[in-house]
C-alpha cells in the first residue's frame, strides 16, 4: 500500500513566502517508495513551483481548484487543460470553502470530477457531515454525497480518485473528530464506493 499525504495552504501566504514553503518542502521531505506527498500552493505558484520540486521523486503539485468547463467565458476560472498542460497531478474538489463561500453543489462537484478524470488529473474529493449531523447523522450524510458525487462515475483507473473525509465542524478549530468517528463514516465511503464501483471501489 503506498499513502498520500497531501497540505493546502489556502490563501495564507503570498507568492514569495508560498514559493519559500515549496522549496523548504523540497528539503525536509524524505524520499520514500511508500509517500507520495501533494502541495496545494495557490495557483500563482504552480509553474514556478514545479521547477522547484522537479528532482524529488514523490512530491507532486496540485491546484485548489478548478472551473466546471474546458474552455467559455468564466472569467477568472482556470480550466483542468490548463493544469493538464502544466503536468499538474492533483485537483481539490468540494472542499467545505468552496461550498460554504461560492454555492458549489455536489452536482457541480460531480461534473468537475468527471471533468478532472477526463483530463488526466486526481481529484482529491473533500467530503463531510455539518455541525448539526456531528453526533447523529454522519454516516447518513456522507453516504449521501458519495452518492451524487460518484454514481455515474466510470473508471478505468479508480487509484485516480482520492476521497478526502473532513468533517465540515472540525476545519480550522481545536477539536478533531475521533478516531471512532473518523473510521465509521471512512467505512461508509468504501462502502459506497464499492456499491457505484463495483471491484474497482475497493
Amino acid at each position: 500500500m503506498k499513502y498520500l499525504i497531501g497540505t493546502n495552504i489556502k490563501m495564507y501566504l503570498t507568492y514569495k513566502e508560498a514559493l519559500n514553503w515549496i522549496r523548504e518542502m523540497d528539503k525536509v521531505v524524505p524520499v520514500t517508495p511508500l509517500v507520495d506527498v501533494a502541495l496545494f500552493p495557490p495557483f500563482l505558484c504552480l509553474i514556478e513551483g514545479r521547477n522547484l520540486i522537479k528532482s524529488h521523486s514523490n512530491i507532486s503539485l496540485g491546484a485548489q481548484n478548478m472551473a466546471w468547463a474546458e474552455r467559455g467565458a468564466l472569467t477568472g476560472e482556470i480550466s483542468p487543460i490548463m493544469l493538464k498542460e502544466l503536468g499538474i497531478k492533483y485537483v481539490e474538489l468540494g472542499h467545505h470553502e468552496r461550498r460554504l463561500y461560492f454555492n458549489e453543489t455536489d452536482e457541480k462537484v460531480a461534473r468537475k470530477i468527471r471533468l478532472a478524470l477526463d483530463n488526466g488529473l486526481s481529484p482529491l474529493v473533500c467530503v463531510g457531515e455539518d455541525a448539526k449531523f456531528k453526533d447523529k447523522g454522519a454516516a447518513d450524510f456522507v453516504a449521501n454525497q458519495i452518492d451524487a458525487l460518484v454514481a455515474s462515475l466510470r473508471l478505468d483507473d479508480p487509484a485516480q480518485l482520492i476521497i478526502a473525509y473532513e468533517p465540515r465542524w472540525a476545519i480550522g478549530v481545536s477539536q478533531a473528530a475521533s478516531p471512532k468517528h473518523a473510521q465509521k463514516c471512512c467505512e461508509v465511503i468504501r462502502d459506497r464506493l464499492i456499491k457505484h464501483l463495483g471491484p474497482n471501489g475497493e
